[in-house]
């Protein structure tokens, strides 16, 4: 039987010995940040010693603050489009390790084959701060089978708060499908809570906000599940609305510890050429009186958003949500190709949305050059063609399209190509990064649901990993997957660094990412191994400590 400490870095396939050598030295954290660690374990067996079960033993006198998971792998379909670089684990189908899953005290072994368990350490604010040996023992019929060792230290100091304004895409109406519960009925609401505290968990601090159910990944002519928070009535042509959803969806995310809300878009995706499902009652009857059917440049639309806007943006204000925290949509990544229906979206609500902050996902300089944008929100590999303007706000997303050179987290990737994104977003300043799909658990365009256990592809449209980063637990609950822990630990390294800036200035940060790399770091050149990530994370903290 074989047992190693590694780090949070390594994906354990079952058929290959783990690789890296987990640089001790490297556990050193701070107090308000979440520290993870695995143990990869092989025990050689055959026929019916196929699969045993074994206990869990944690020693240490910080074993309180230790939760423990279960690396499980799940399929790939599409590793990726068939474009790649030479940092992907593989371009090949099959199955990966990426599911989270908790296990308590014993967990399931496949013998013959490598296993991992995911450790997580949280530390409070009551907990005393040094070092800390950890021993994990594994055991069968109370016998230890095998153990292994590490030393972790707390370091007598807290990170920054996070700056980034972070979103990944949410939707209500996956979750309703999945679970079977009617939308915002008691137990859908209480399911919408647990998935929106685990994404502020992990450092996700803006929401997407669905006043009209989104038009989001939804082929033209179809509609997804109405989760429209906001209850109109049209009575002679004046709409009155009911906020109550829509105060209950706030309160529940301020709980959490969301902070910014972004307003599902006003126009449909790619072209923005029409509105939004919008139902409405009229007459006691309730019906799409917005949608495919309405071309968004109507006059009837305009007379909606007319009275719909300045209640929104009342309502907002009266329950303390001011301007600087809630963000417009207007259509999802516009190009060339729909240069004039945006600017005729765009053009429609300008007044109504007059100094309140507008952004979308685009990648064509355009739009900012024309004002038809306040704060684009880039693709990563194209973030070199706005360098040249002067942005309020600085904000990149990447997607299924950011598949070669650029930092992304399909399933297929290493993980450290998922973390740098931290170390991109401190050099390039970066005020928010997007992303579409936290709970996306549909085949493409919304046909229809899937069971994202068996599809991470949405049904082979997209990269594996690029619709969702948690799995739906039976209990309502989401379960994490390994991207997402590593993404918020490129969080962690992000509000490192702003740390030590704080401290010792930009300039010796600067140089302490490049020492020894023989070009600066962009968005499509960075180092690819995770000794490097884990290094510098801790040559970081050890600059920190000196100034404590």
């Amino acid at each position: 039987m074989e047992i190693y400490t590694i780090s949070s870095l390594e994906k354990v396939f079952p058929d290959r010995k783990p690789t890296s050598d987990f640089v001790c030295g490297c556990c050193s954290f701070f107090k308000n940040e979440v520290f993870s660690f695995q143990t990869a374990v092989y025990w050689e067996g055959n026929g019916w010693d196929a699969i045993r079960n074994l206990d869990i033993n944690v020693e240490s006198d910080i074993a309180n603050l230790i939760t423990v998971r279960q690396v499980k792998c799940v399929p790939v379909g599409v590793a990726s489009y068939g474009y790649i670089d030479d940092n992907y684990i593989s371009n090949r189908p099959g199955l990966y390790p990426d599911l989270l899953e908790s296990v308590g005290t014993r967990f399931r072994i496949l013998t013959g084959s490598w296993n991992a368990l995911w450790f997580d350490i949280t530390p409070t604010d009551k907990t005393t701060a040094g070092q800390y040996p950890i021993t994990i023992r594994l055991a069968e019929n109370g016998e230890t089978v095998c153990e292994t060792s590490l030393t972790v230290t707390i370091i007598n100091s807290e990170l920054l708060p996070q700056k980034l304004i972070n979103t990944a895409w949410f939707y209500a109406d996956c979750l309703s499908d999945y679970y079977g519960t009617p939308t915002f009925s008691e137990r859908h609401w209480e399911i919408v809570g647990n998935f929106i505290k685990n994404a502020a968990a992990r450092g996700m601090n803006m929401l997407l906000t669905p006043v009209f159910t989104p038009p989001l990944e939804t082929e033209q002519g179809r509609e997804r599940k109405t989760v429209q928070l906001i209850d109109i009535s049209l009575v002679n042509g004046v709409y009155s609305f009911d906020f109550s959803k829509l105060e209950r969806w706030i309160f529940i995310a301020k709980e959490c510890g969301i902070e910014y809300f972004e307003i599902a878009h006003l126009f449909t995706q790619w072209g923005a050429t029409h509105t939004p499902k919008i139902i409405v009652t009229e007459n006691g009857i309730k019906s799409a009186h917005f949608g495919w059917h309405e071309e968004a440049s109507t006059g009837s639309y305009r007379r909606f958003l007319e009275q719909f806007i300045p209640a929104l943006l009342a309502f907002l204000h009266g329950i303390g949500i001011d301007r600087d925290h809630v963000y417009f949509h207007i259509s999802d990544e516009p190009d060339s190709w729909c240069f004039d229906t945006y600017k005729q979206a765009r053009e429609l609500v300008n007044d109504l949305l007059s100094g309140y902050k507008i952004f979308d996902a685009l990648s064509n300089p355009d739009f900012f050059q024309e004002k038809l944008i306040d704060i684009p929100v880039v693709s990563t590999d194209h973030y070199d063609r706005f360098e040249q303007f002067d942005l309020a706000e600085k904000w990149v997303y990447y997607c299924c399209g950011q598949a070669v050179d650029t930092s992304n987290r399909f399933i297929a990737m290493p993980s450290a190509r998922n973390r740098i994104l931290g170390v991109q977003m401190y050099l390039y300043q970066i005020h928010g990064f997007l992303h579409w799909g936290y709970n996306f658990y549909n085949a493409g365009k919304s046909e229809r649901e899937i069971n994202p256990y068996f599809s991470t592809d949405a049904d082979g449209i997209y990269p594996s990993g690029d619709p969702f980063i948690v799995y739906p637990a039976p209990n309502g609950k989401p379960h994490d997957s390994l991207r997402h822990m590593v993404f918020a630990q490129a969080l962690y390294d992000l509000r490192a660094l702003q740390t030590l800036e704080s401290l010792a200035g930009r300039e010796q940060v600067n140089a302490m990412i490049h020492d020894g790399l023989s070009e600066q770091i962009t968005f499509k050149r960075y180092p690819k191994s995770e000794q490097w990530l884990l290094s510098l994370r801790h040559r970081v903290n050890e600059a920190i400590k000196n100034y404590i």
